[in-house]
C-alpha cells in the first residue's frame, strides 16, 4: 500500500511505513502529510538519489478514512499473515488505548510487511502520546525493549515524532524519553514537535528528508563534488585540448621515426582558441556533443586513419659487413 513511490532507476531502494498514532487528535498532522508529504519526498529523493516508496497507516481506529484511502496497519498486515501472528492491539477491545499501540506497530511492521528485497527499511512513528497505549505519562508500561528488537532483527532503522498533544494537555517529560529512546536503539533520529514548533508541513518535509538521506546518503559525484560530472564536463574544452596536444606529440615523434611515412609532418598544437565552455544542460550540451566529430577532423591522419589501411613500412636496413 504505497503512499508514494518516487522511482529512481540504478539508485538504492529506500522503504519507508509511517505509523500514525489513530486518535483524531492527529488529523492536523496528517492534513500536513497529505500536502507536504509528496514533495519533500521527490525532493530528498532528488537530493539524495534513491528509489523510495512510502506507505502510512493509522493505529487502532482509522479516523483519517476523509484524507486518505488507506486501511490500518493491523487490516493491511492480516492480509500477508495470520492475524494470530500480529502483536498490534484492537482499539475498541484492548484495556490500554489501541490508537497508541505504536510499540507493537513496530513489532509488527518490522516482521510482516512485505519490504522490498534489497531495500533500506524504516519505521515512523508519529503520535502525541505514551507509545504504548497512550496516556500524558509513562503509566509503568513500555513495549519499547520489544519494538528496539524486532527491528534491529529486521534490519528496520526506527524514527520518531512527537507532536502537541491534545489541548489544553502537557506532556511528562518521560514521554519523550520513551520516543527518543525508540529512535536511539535502532541508530535513528527522535523529532520532538510537541511545543507546536516547527510547524506540522515543515516538520514533516525535515523529516521525511531526514529519513531518506539517511537511507541513501548522498555520494560526492550524486552531489555535485570532486570527480563528479559536472567537473568533468566543465572542463570538457579543455580536455579535448590536452587531447590534441598528445595527438600532435605522438604525429611529431612518428614523423621523426618514420621519415617516409607521409607528408604531414606539421601539427599546430596550440589552444589559444579555447573557449568557456558552455552550461552543461540544455541546447548548449546537445551542441557541444555534435562539435566531437570535430574533433577528429582536425587529429593527425596518422590517428584518424581507417584500422584496415596498411601503413608505409621503412625499408629494412641492411646488414653492416666488417
Amino acid at each position: 500500500m504505497s503512499f508514494y513511490h518516487q522511482p529512481y532507476p540504478q539508485s538504492p531502494l529506500a522503504d519507508i511505513v509511517v505509523l500514525i498514532a489513530g486518535d483524531t487528535s492527529m488529523t492536523d498532522l496528517v492534513t500536513a502529510l497529505q500536502a507536504a508529504g509528496a514533495p519533500a519526498v521527490s525532493a530528498a529523493s532528488n537530493k539524495c538519489p534513491s528509489d523510495v516508496d512510502v506507505s502510512f497507516f493509522s493505529l487502532g481506529t482509522d479516523s483519517f478514512q476523509h484524507f486518505y484511502p488507506s486501511p490500518t496497519l493491523k487490516t493491511y498486515l492480516s492480509s500477508l499473515t495470520a492475524p494470530t501472528n500480529l502483536k498490534e492491539r484492537d482499539a475498541g477491545t484492548a484495556p490500554a488505548d489501541g490508537n497508541y499501540d505504536l510499540e507493537n506497530g513496530t513489532i509488527d511492521a518490522s516482521q510482516y510487511f512485505d519490504w522490498r528485497t534489497g531495500a533500506k527499511k524504516a519505521v515512523l512513528l508519529i503520535g502525541n502520546a505514551w507509545p504504548d497505549g497512550g496516556g500524558l505519562k509513562n503509566p509503568g508500561t513500555s513495549n519499547s525493549a520489544a519494538a528496539i528488537s524486532a527491528a534491529q532483527g529486521h534490519q528496520v532503522t526506527v524514527f520518531t515524532c512527537l507532536t502537541p498533544p491534545k489541548a489544553p494537555n502537557t506532556l511528562d517529560p518521560t514521554v519523550a524519553q520513551e520516543y527518543q529512546a525508540l529512535a536511539s536503539g535502532t541508530g535513528g533520529k527522535f523529532f520532538d514537535m510537541s511545543s507546536g514548533t516547527p510547524t506540522a508541513s515543515d516538520g514533516i518535509t525535515t523529516i521525511l528528508q531526514t529519513i531518506i538521506c539517511a537511507l541513501a546518503p548522498a555520494t560526492s559525484t550524486q552531489t555535485g563534488g570532486s570527480g563528479s560530472c559536472d567537473s568533468v564536463c566543465d572542463s570538457f574544452s579543455s580536455v579535448l585540448c590536452v587531447i590534441n596536444l598528445l595527438a600532435c606529440a605522438l604525429n611529431k615523434a612518428m614523423d621523426s621515426c618514420c621519415p617516409n611515412a607521409g607528408a604531414n609532418t606539421g601539427c599546430d598544437c596550440g589552444c589559444g582558441d579555447k573557449k568557456t565552455p558552455p552550461p552543461l544542460w540544455g541546447s548548449a550540451r546537445a551542441g557541444r556533443m555534435a562539435s566531437i566529430p570535430n574533433l577528429m577532423s582536425s587529429l593527425p591522419p596518422a590517428l584518424t586513419g581507417h584500422p584496415n589501411t596498411p601503413a608505409q613500412s621503412q625499408p629494412a636496413k641492411q646488414p653492416e659487413h666488417a
